[in-house]
């Protein structure tokens, strides 16, 4: 017997041969009237989901496919889009251990929008012109319907089969997935009127530019990562000045963009409280390391030097154009919701936002471990603690997301592990070593016009134990 091939490249190749071969052979079978637009069609649904943009800030992609979809639902009918909605939105990613439950939803939601779409648009046209403005308004209309039911039936899925609330994944789509329609619904109707007017040559010069832009913008996103890299790098160089503090960084990171989270800030919040939070620490490089590792209690001459780590921090971080506000978060993150704290002393509302959760995840982080000067203590004293400087050093709101969190174990388990441990969980699960859990898949659901994978950042990735930022 033929053995099947193990590489998922291979294996999506041939998917794409036999279904191309399908989309043909029904073409000719049902009489379309452009079997030759349903296949160029077709095939740039798969070209868009075989190279989508990975974006890290949603741990989610995006892809181009809703253009050619749609245009097929507008050009050739109903039952064309609804197939290659069905078959040309399959990834290289489904056949690399993607579960079967999740690669059949995936199919049927998005078969089903571009039907409840598509019956929608030809019900309401009725022989305009393409270019009529009834014909631009049931457009719209019907790529409502297919957002809807495909925004709806995906949300459908997770609350099923993840403990995100119904709130934070409406949250999520509505901050990422919906901007995405949004800037795809008007070149899907171009092209669709590029379709009817021009034929196939103007589609193809008009899809030519998009792929270029597709390359250039996952160059953008790669920078983007580079840069996040060296800030990382850079956390790392100063944690090595301080065997104490490895790892902390990156946890305070992690628990300040889950708090923000929480508190529902925006997309562009949560990026810059990862940033502040790597490099909150920052300004130990101006810090004597005689003074950053002495294990007893600081002279009242060191304390001082030891207060100017914001200031230091804040000055190094703000010689970068794009993080100016990262800077302001750093350099307050030591104020206390009172007053007292340093260097400033602003208080309550005064002191901005980041800082004040910077402020919070850093103390957190900072008693459950050892200092040279302290050992780490038990979370329940930990908790008392929080909650006895909640309204003097912490804002008391922030404290009670953060209680909040951390009321489930699992989630502790992951915002205070090392990220070495991460690391070596995430490589045993890529060798087999350690099972995934069901959950891990719940993430696995595709979005036409973002798909897969919207993570739901709470109990389920789409890898197992790759690091959460």
């Amino acid at each position: 017997m033929l053995a099947l091939p193990r590489d998922p490249k291979v294996k999506y190749l041939i998917y794409a041969l036999v279904t191309t071969s399908i989309v043909a052979w029904t073409s000719v079978l049902l009489n379309q009237a452009k079997p030759n637009h349903i296949l160029l069609l077709f095939f740039f649904t798969l070209l868009a989901e075989a190279f989508p943009i990975q974006i890290p800030a949603i741990r989610g992609s995006v892809s181009l496919s809703f253009i050619p979809i749609y245009v097929t639902i507008m050009s050739q009918g109903v039952w064309p889009g609804v197939v290659v909605a069905t078959l040309g939105t399959v990834r290289p990613a489904d056949f690399a251990g993607m579960p079967v439950r999740a690669v059949v939803f995936n199919r049927i939601q998005l078969g089903a929008a571009a039907a409840a779409s598509g019956i929608v648009f030809h019900w309401l046209v009725k022989g305009e012109s393409i270019t009529d403005p009834w014909v631009v308004f049931s457009f719209a209309v019907a790529a409502a319907v297919y957002f809807a039911t495909n925004i709806g039936l995906s949300i459908l899925y997770l609350k099923q089969f993840s403990q995100a609330s119904l709130g934070k994944l409406v949250h999520q789509f509505k901050s990422t997935v919906a901007l995405n329609y949004l800037a795809l619904m008007p070149l899907a109707y171009l092209i669709a009127v590029i379709e009817e007017r021009v034929g196939l040559f103007g589609v193809l010069l008009f899809m030519l530019p998009l792929v270029v832009a597709r390359f250039s913008f996952q160059r953008y996103v790669d920078i983007h990562q580079m840069f996040l890299g060296t800030i990382r790098a850079l956390a790392l160089a100063l944690e090595a000045k301080d065997r104490y503090t490895y790892g902390h960084a990156d946890r305070v990171a992690r628990l300040a963009v889950n708090i923000g989270r929480q508190l529902n800030l925006n997309d562009i919040e949560l990026e810059q409280l990862q940033y502040a939070g790597i490099l909150h620490d920052i300004g130990k490089i101006g810090v004597r390391d005689e003074i950053l590792n002495k294990p007893g209690k600081y002279s009242p001459e060191e304390y001082e030097e030891m207060k100017k780590r914001p200031v230091i921090g804040a000055r190094i971080v703000s010689g970068v154009n794009s993080l100016e506000t990262v800077a302001y978060w750093i350099r307050h993150h030591h104020e206390r919701y009172d007053g007292t704290g340093y260097p400033d002393g602003l208080k309550g509302e005064e002191i901005p936002l980041g800082s004040r959760i910077i402020a919070v995840a850093d103390a957190f982080d900072a008693m459950l471990y050892d200092r040279p000067y302290k050992a780490g203590r038990p979370l329940p004293e930990v908790i008392d603690e929080l909650k006895r400087c909640s309204g003097t050093h912490f804002d008391p709101k922030i404290v009670d997301v953060l209680l909040d969190l951390i009321s489930n174990p699992e989630r502790v388990a992951d915002l205070t592990r090392p990220p070495e441990l991460q690391f070596i969980q995430y490589l045993a699960t890529l060798y087999g070593w350690v099972p995934r859990s069901p959950r891990d898949y719940v993430d696995d659901v595709a979005v036409a016009a973002e798909e897969p994978l919207l993570v739901v950042d709470d109990d389920a990735s789409h890898d197992a134990y790759v690091p959460r930022q």
